[in-house]
């Protein structure tokens, strides 16, 4: 039998679950590691209720709680008619716009990277929450580049997480992430379902870093390899970094981002949102499946079959 969930949901901070329980077909709840958090409900539409009498208005305000838990904050992005049924989509609200829309042309010198992340999170009025290896950088340039684009770059360029919330601007390494203990241990007859894929072939074991160094005026190279590879690829990166530290961090950086998904995939368990994007689970499958895994995403769905949460997951240990 499906467990009983207690809804709650606010449209422009008005308790709005009375009136919409008898047509509310499904609420869906997507956390993300980096990506904006989102909402979705599915109502009931026959009459054309919410497509003609209640329509939201433009940039509406939505809420909800799952069991109490606070979904957040989100702004209505698009509305859907089908036959029968009407979908609101929202994502989470954003306090300012300027750090997706405004493209600057700038040159950060002799500085570090955790200080030019600072900087930009505190000129977007945004509370830095920044944990980095830091990296001292020389000169750097934006080109027409937002400040959340410039700053995706940086994240991929040396392997860090980068979430942009109404308040907060995070920056944080992954390994910050994956050295976390599980909060979490879920067995075989926990799940409800699971999707596991691990890429055997597509493993890099080593990565060469082609740079210029000024000092001594010569071209020369850094290569990494991952003595608990034995085979794989490898990977030559021609691009500009300034030092050998560089090279070593960018070389590491970039061996982690191409296998960071090597075993990964989705797990479906019973409702429960204390598993959230950027915790760890346990997953003891009895196989050599089981391990340690980083959820990258959570997305929490509630409807007439009940409360599920659907994990997309990525092996770490």
């Amino acid at each position: 039998m499906p467990r009983k969930v207690e809804l709650r949901i606010l449209y422009e901070n008005r308790d709005v679950t009375k009136a919409i329980e008898d047509y509310l077909i499904s609420l869906t709840y997507t956390d993300s590691t980096e990506k904006a958090d989102t909402l979705s409900l599915e109502l009931y539409n026959e009459a054309k209720e919410f497509s003609l009498t209640s329509y939201p208005t433009p940039d509406a305000e939505i809420s909800a709680f799952i069991d109490g838990y606070p979904c957040g904050k989100f702004r209505i992005d698009s509305v859907r008619r089908n036959l029968y049924t009407f979908q609101i989509e929202s994502t989470a609200i954003r306090r300012t716009s300027e750090i997706h829309k405004t493209k600057r042309n700038r040159n950060f010198k002799n500085t570090s990277l955790k200080k030019i992340v600072t900087q930009i999170a505190e000129e977007n009025s945004l509370q830095p929450v920044v944990k980095v290896d830091d990296i001292e950088i020389e000169n750097l340039q934006q080109n027409q580049q937002t400040d959340a684009e410039f700053l995706k770059v940086l994240a991929d360029r040396w392997n860090c997480y980068l979430k942009i919330q109404p308040d907060r601007l995070f920056f944080v390494e992954r390994d910050e992430f994956e050295n976390q203990e599980p909060i979490a241990t879920i067995t075989e007859n926990q799940l409800i379902d699971i999707d596991l894929e691990d890429q055997v072939y597509a493993v890099f074991r080593s990565c060469t870093v082609y740079y210029h160094d000024s000092v001594k005026n010569k071209d020369l190279s850094y290569t990494c390899v991952l003595k608990n590879v034995p085979v794989g690829e490898e990977i030559k990166l021609h691009e500009k970094v300034e030092t050998l530290e560089q090279a070593k961090k960018r070389a590491i950086a970039e061996l982690k981002k191409r296998n960071r998904w090597r075993t990964s995939g989705t797990v479906t368990v019973e409702g429960n949102t204390s598993l959230v994007a950027g915790a760890v689970v346990r997953l003891e499958l009895g196989d050599l499946f089981s391990g340690n895994y980083l959820i990258e995403e959570s997305s929490h769905r509630v409807d007439s079959s009940g409360y599920q949460t659907v994990l997309t997951v990525r092996r770490i240990s």
